[in-house]
């Protein structure tokens, strides 16, 4: 009986549920691979706008440290707007901060190119004079070593207190003793102590390995630590003779070390022939002294012989004659030192040590309702491999190419996604118009929207071209292509495109330096060490050396960057 009820109570229940319709099979998912295949730049109106909002991510992305996705999405940036001035040259300046010198060097003369009399070509014309500066230090094997020099030489020049200058100083002659500046900054440092005797040691190495330049100047600074060390020698041998009470050989060896400025010696000398009973020394000893002196020691001077005419006519005569003293107030040695010597620096090592500057940012908005986010679909394809052999200008040139058609949907069987609430609207056309286009050099081959339907013609040419935006390439051997976003309106006026010569530098140096530089058998006047920056091609370059021309052939290919030394084994 209790069986029966509960199999009527499972019945009543179970029931409504069976009498439910069957469900059918549940639809294939939507892979995130078919997602990623569609076209990001369906998420924006126009190029415009998607290239403004993966700049500002950029921006953004670089402000917060993350200067790998940084790089990627300014890459993304141009692709899209090539024209995109800011985005150039912020990718230099993120390429100068990871030390990717070519690669920041070229960025920087792409922004002059796309950007030319503009504010953005002014900051990359100062950001490039300091890339090439920091190429030319950087240039040979022993470049790196030679621009941390340059780094530790210039924080050591702003060390106010001198004992820390002058351990600095030592530790730059250890780091490199074959640079002049760390001897010469070291002899500074004894002078400014008195230490004499160590300043001569270190300013010797100084005029030994001072460029040609500044060798003079090395070696008038050793004369006077010389003259001082030399001094001090002096004095010691006389203190030492006036310790064992030989007056007159101590008054000798103090007049020996007198000269104009050393009032100490000269009165001392005159106080050892005093005592040594030698009073017509001591007059002239005074006498000679008084000549020269300041006038506050002149007149303890006269007031001496004044003392002295007592007991001798000389010193009657020299009172009598009262002359008047010319004494000038002598410069401290310490102080002719350091301005012999003169700055450390040279203008090359200040600029190369200027900062990297700040990122340039976009002032173009973007649109209100367009979300600032560009999410790793849309960087697909733009990754980069930070291992320093991957060029990032490379990456940025194959961009510059033209995109292979959309793959066809590789799942077929898999539902369409509805379409996207924004797409992408082409340029507006208008009439046609008549547009002369123009190149500086001529005879560039054009090429109208490439990607639609081609125009072609060589430059100076006048096409017919409807109202709107197009594309254009100008091409011409020995300059590089040059990709514009062209603007035709009603009357405007022939659109003119300056090409940039294909250039790479070559950075020349010698030993000694200061030669002059012939390029091709012509005296280019100007004198080693320099950069030179020079158009694609071939070149005899050379030195005049040890009475004779001396040259290197050398070939320069578009962004290279190569150094020729002379006179170096």
């Amino acid at each position: 009986m209790i069986g029966r009820i509960l199999c009527l109570v499972a019945a009543a229940w179970v029931g409504p549920l069976l009498a439910q319709p069957t469900l059918g099979p549940l639809p294939p998912r939507v892979s995130e691979k078919h997602v990623e295949a569609e076209d990001p730049l369906l998420l924006y109106t126009n190029r415009q706008e998607a290239a403004l909002v993966a700049f500002h991510v950029a921006f953004d992305e670089a402000k917060n440290g993350n200067r790998d996705r940084a790089i990627r999405l300014m890459l993304l940036a141009v692709k899209r707007n090539p024209d995109l001035d800011k985005a150039l040259y912020d990718l230099g300046v993120l390429c100068a901060q990871g030390q990717r010198w070519p690669d920041a060097v070229k960025f920087q003369k792409e922004a002059q190119v796309h950007a030319p009399g503009s504010e953005t070509a002014d900051l990359a014309t100062r950001e490039l004079e300091r890339l090439e500066a920091i190429v030319a230090r950087e240039s040979g094997p022993q470049g790196a070593k030679r621009r941390e020099y340059d780094r530790r030489l210039l924080s050591a020049l702003a060390i106010k207190d001198d004992i820390k200058l002058l351990e600095e100083a030592n530790a730059l002659i250890k780091a490199d003793a074959t640079r002049w500046e760390g001897f010469a900054l070291a002899g500074m440092q004894y002078a400014a102590t008195r230490d004499y005797p160590r300043a001569y040691e270190t300013l010797a190495s100084a005029a030994r390995l001072a460029p040609v330049e500044r060798s003079l100047a090395a070696r008038n600074a050793l004369k006077i630590a010389g003259d001082e060390a030399g001094f001090i020698q002096q004095v010691k041998e006389a203190e030492g003779y006036w310790f064992d009470h030989k007056y007159e050989q101590a008054a000798k060896a103090y007049e020996s070390a007198w000269s104009p400025g050393r009032s100490e010696a000269g009165l001392r000398a005159a106080t050892g022939y005093l005592m040594a009973d030698r009073v017509e020394s001591a007059v002239s000893a005074l006498s000679r002294m008084r000549a020269s002196a300041q006038p506050e020691l002149s007149a303890k001077i006269t007031a001496m012989l004044k003392e002295l005419s007592a007991v001798s006519d000389t010193a009657r005569r020299e009172v009598a004659h009262d002359a008047a003293s010319e004494g000038v107030q002598p410069e401290d040695p310490a102080a002719r030192i350091r301005r012999e010597i003169g700055t450390l620096t040279t203008e090359q090592m200040l600029v190369a040590a200027r900062p990297n500057p700040p990122l340039v940012p976009e002032a173009a908005p973007v649109p209100g309702e367009t979300s600032l986010v560009v999410h790793d679909s849309e960087v697909t394809g733009q990754e980069v491999i930070y291992d320093y052999k991957t060029s990032i200008f490379d990456l940025y040139q194959a961009n510059l190419a033209p995109a292979p058609p959309p793959a066809q949907d590789p799942s077929p069987g898999l539902p369409q996604l509805p379409p996207l609430s924004r797409q992408l609207q082409p340029a507006p056309r208008g009439p046609e118009q008549i547009v002369d286009v123009l190149t500086q050099p001529q005879n560039a081959s054009i090429v109208l929207d490439k990607d639609e339907k081609p125009v072609t013609c060589v430059s100076p040419c006048r096409v017919m071209l409807a109202s709107g935006r197009h594309t254009l390439l100008a091409r011409l051997p020995g300059y590089r292509d040059a990709i514009r976003i062209l603007e035709v309106s009603r009357g405007m006026r022939p659109y003119e495109v300056e090409l940039d010569p294909k250039r790479g530098t070559v950075s020349i140096e010698s030993v000694p330096s200061q030669l002059p530089i012939f390029l091709n058998g012509r005296d280019t006047g100007r004198t080693t060490p320099v950069p030179l920056t020079l158009s694609e091609g071939d070149y005899e370059i050379g030195v005049q050396l040890n009475g004779r021309l001396e040259t290197r052939k050398v070939t320069v290919s578009d962004g290279a960057i190569l150094t020729i030394r002379f006179g170096v084994n």
